[in-house]
């Protein structure tokens, strides 16, 4: 999911979208999303945008420069492995 909000938002923090609707377009039910969600917010990698109680827009969030530092972590070296991703090589296998 980190990964599809780096590339929706053309690695901009100031971007922000409904996450639950990115969730669902890369087939991720919503207790493994709910699960995700809570755990790039708490890593500091994806921060809400929104303080609405409206179900369209309560799951709106921005990736910090942490997220963008986390993803493009990954590109430096394809056989590196980082704290968040296995080695770019694996992950496109």
């Amino acid at each position: 999911m980190l990964y599809s909000l780096y590339r929706k938002s053309n690695a901009s923090s100031d971007y922000a979208t409904n996450m639950r609707e990115i969730a669902s377009n890369e087939g991720i039910g919503y207790r493994s999303f709910k699960a995700i969600f809570d755990y790039l917010c708490k890593e500091n990698l994806m921060r809400m945008r929104s303080n609405s109680d409206q179900a369209d827009q309560f799951y709106y969030a921005s990736i910090t420069e942490a997220g963008i530092f986390a993803i493009e972590e990954v590109f430096r070296d394809e056989n590196m492995e980082t704290p968040y991703f296995p080695p770019y090589r694996e992950m496109m296998m």
